[in-house]
């Protein structure tokens, strides 16, 4: 089996077994890792590249979009932050503007924290987890 036969495998698996949260978690990682990709595509001056990697971001996007549960409130307004964010990489790619480009990232970044630390707290015993608030 060479290298890349098993990260697959190991990346497929990963998958099947990871908790709602934790794939909401792996979205992220894809959208921070596809944004990175075309901002250092960008200042190389590899504008098909960057274009690839930012649609990926934007597929990314639309998927948590199509996640969120809008019985719960804050889905609406994490609807409008995607949204938000899937506009700035639309303008990313259409212009190629790693400004554009790096607030994604920071946004995806900063939801990601945020998401991480949902996740841990809804590991930790109720009890303990109620005391944090």
């Amino acid at each position: 089996m060479n290298n890349w036969t098993g990260y697959a495998q190991y990346r497929d698996q990963r998958i099947l077994t990871a908790s709602p949260g934790d794939l909401i978690l792996l979205l992220y990682d894809g959208g921070i890792r596809q944004v990175r990709l075309a901002r250092l595509a960008i200042q190389d001056n590899k504008m098909g590249d960057a274009s690839v990697a930012l649609i990926k971001a934007q597929e990314i996007v639309e998927e948590l979009m199509a996640g969120l549960d809008f019985e719960i409130d804050l889905a609406h307004d994490l609807f409008r932050l995607y949204d938000y964010l899937l506009h700035r990489l639309t303008q990313a790619n259409l212009e190629k503007d790693d400004a554009a480009a790096q607030e994604a990232e920071t946004m995806l970044v900063e939801l990601r924290q945020t998401w991480a630390e949902v996740v841990q707290i809804s590991r930790m015993p109720v009890g303990v987890a109620a005391n944090l608030f």
